[in-house]
């Protein structure tokens, strides 16, 4: 309804982890919504968690002209725990309203900025966009790091990546 899927190319769900019979019936369904979503298990799968994902972008970017790319995160929809549930479905809400709902604005302050979205924590030498939904250059993507073990430590299982060879004159936060 956003609008998104329609002025988008390519939607590309990279899972990072074995599917159940369960997710592969979910997914096969989803892509049905669209020849446009594309959906694979990610391999090798080295660090075992978000970090294989954004290492896979890394290497998908370099192939590709500069285009915005939209990154988001599944942000615990695994949590059974009935206020954990409600609090993960409320917050990927919220990360779902500026960078999807509010698309066009973010697509628009990447031709000022590297990275944009809507929940920047601007916290001492730890700026980074929380919940790890945010839009980016995939140029700028092209500057970052590949994560190996030790940087995974560092930058809090690849929460910090987007930022971590970066100042925050390089990231826009998008207000209502």
């Amino acid at each position: 309804m956003s609008g998104l899927l329609e002025a988008t190319d390519k939607i590309i769900i990279p899972v990072a982890s074995p599917q159940r019979d369960l997710d592969k019936k979910f997914f096969e369904d989803f892509k049905k919504l669209s020849p446009k979503i594309e959906v694979f298990e990610l391999q090798p799968i080295v660090i075992k968690n978000e970090c294989d994902t954004l290492n896979w972008l890394k290497e998908y970017v370099e192939t590709i002209p500069n285009q915005p790319i939209l990154y988001t995160h599944t942000k615990g929809v695994t949590q059974l725990h009935p206020t954990l549930k409600r609090n993960v479905e409320l917050w990927v809400k919220y990360l779902d309203y500026w960078c999807i709902w509010c698309w066009k604005e973010c697509v628009d302050a990447l031709k000022e900025y590297d990275v944009s979205g809507g929940l920047w924590c601007n916290e001492k030498d730890r700026n980074h966009f929380i919940g790890n939904h945010y839009w980016m250059n995939s140029d700028f993507v092209k500057t970052l790091p590949f994560i190996d073990h030790e940087l995974h430590k560092s930058i809090n299982r690849g929460e910090f990546w987007v930022t971590c060879n970066r100042s925050e004159e390089h990231t826009s936060e998008l207000q209502s």
